[in-house]
């Protein structure tokens, strides 16, 4: 209780104390925490989709979330407590930021995930409208990519640098391709042209 945790600071002779009030009270706030949280058996459910919505939340708060919730399914996953599962991870590059970028909190574990998660039932996919500022590692890792519109002169570089095979022509391709159409890479030899179903 956030409360109580709060009256007992009080009375601690510490001056440092009141920033730790403070920061306790921001949490309290944030209505984040909750006496009956959702388990992670119930979040990772066959045949079931769940969204960890964080929109308004402060980044930094945010990375602190991806990072223990992360950690934790791998963790069950590893032990085959939950079922094997697709995390999928929007705005990638706030949680896997190119290193040149700085290091978020939920980077390493998230790197773990990319490299070794497979093997333990764990797919991993990162979606970003910046893959210049994806961490290039995790990029590597990935066995397909889908790549829709990109002007970017550096989200188009490393587009090219990540994918083999992907010629001249296709680049400028990706500069063009329409609403709805996407180049796939990884699934066949050649980079293919697709039409995504609405």
């Amino acid at each position: 209780d956030f409360n109580q945790l709060i009256l007992e600071l009080d009375l601690e002779e510490n001056p440092a104390k009141y920033s730790l009030i403070n920061i306790i009270k921001y949490l309290n706030k944030l209505n984040l925490f909750s006496d009956a949280p959702t388990s992670l058996q119930e979040l990772v459910t066959p045949g079931k989709c769940s969204v960890i919505n964080l929109r308004g939340v402060e980044q930094e708060l945010q990375e602190v979330v991806v990072y223990k919730l992360v950690k934790d399914m791998f963790e069950e996953r590893k032990k085959g407590n939950i079922p094997p599962f697709f995390l999928i991870l929007e705005e990638a590059h706030n949680y896997l930021p190119e290193r040149s970028f700085g290091e978020a909190k939920s980077s390493r574990i998230l790197r773990q995930v990319a490299s070794e998660g497979r093997k333990f039932g764990l797919g991993l996919c990162v979606i970003s409208q910046r893959p210049s500022r994806l961490d290039k590692s995790v990029i590597s890792q990935c066995s397909t990519q889908i790549i829709l519109k990109v002007t970017n002169p550096n989200d188009l570089r490393a587009i090219a640098n990540s994918v083999e095979g992907l010629t001249y022509e296709s680049e400028k391709e990706i500069k063009n391709l329409n609403i709805g159409c996407a180049l796939v890479t990884g699934i066949a030899e050649l980079p293919l042209f697709v039409n995504i179903r609405p």
